[in-house]
């Protein structure tokens, strides 16, 4: 066990609080790659749509991985299909008349175990909550459309907090009933998903530069990112 993993004197921090302090930097690296991409001081319809599209290429096949996962998870407590975030890009890339193929991610972080299934798990969910505030600048920017959705970046909505917390709660009870010779082992896996997630979805978002002001102006029916 790292030192990072520790709290004060000899007692292993809660996993919570160590997935928060072991992911900080690998956090605010995909978070800073993100605002880079969506330019939230002046985001258009193309630029959201853009940054839908390159999302819904990440988080397209990572569900697909994380589904696989999906009886394990219901055995902590953590019910897959309720926090599927796929269904919510597709509404609101219908709502933009988004209609052509997009790019898929092939460099995904692994998920064929329990720990990292719920590594990767609180990315997504985590997420849920800084996009309470992506949506309300998104909803102030003069340039984009009156009702364009947002229900991807408004995660749960009302219940966002609540099923944060469910979350935390289900993670930390799995790890504290773990069996105490594999106790270490879950927690450093967990951690682990964690980052190589973070890193996945910055990397993902860095190979493909924020749009142009002329590249903006494309009708969304034009857009085209070939799937691979």
């Amino acid at each position: 066990m790292t030192d990072e993993s520790r709290g004060i004197g000899t007692q292993p921090l809660p996993i919570m609080a160590l997935l928060r302090s072991a992911t900080l930097e690998h956090h605010r690296r995909a978070e800073a790659a993100l605002s880079e991409f969506i330019s939230l001081e002046a985001p258009t319809r193309a630029i959201y749509t853009t940054t839908l599209v390159r999302l819904a290429g990440w988080y397209f096949p990572l569900e697909d991985r994380l589904s696989k996962a999906a009886r394990s998870l219901a055995s902590i407590g953590l019910m897959w299909p309720d926090r599927r975030k796929s269904p919510s890009l597709i509404a609101d890339l219908s709502a933009l008349g988004y209609q052509a193929s997009i790019e898929t991610c092939n460099a995904l972080p692994p998920v064929a175990t329990l720990p990292q299934a719920v590594g990767c798990l609180y990315v997504l969910e985590g997420a849920t909550l800084g996009g309470q505030i992506v949506v309300r600048l998104l909803r102030a920017a003069p340039e984009m459309p009156r009702d364009p959705g947002f229900r991807f970046f408004s995660g749960y909505e009302e219940r966002t907090a609540s099923m944060w917390r469910t979350f935390g709660a289900a993670v930390s009870t799995y790890v504290e009933r773990s069996r105490v010779e594999h106790h270490t082992v879950i927690r450093d896996e967990i951690v682990t998903s964690a980052q190589a997630t973070f890193d996945s979805l910055m990397i993902w978002l860095c190979a493909r530069a924020r749009p142009t002001p002329e590249q903006a102006a494309i009708p969304v029916s034009e857009l085209s990112l070939a799937s691979r």
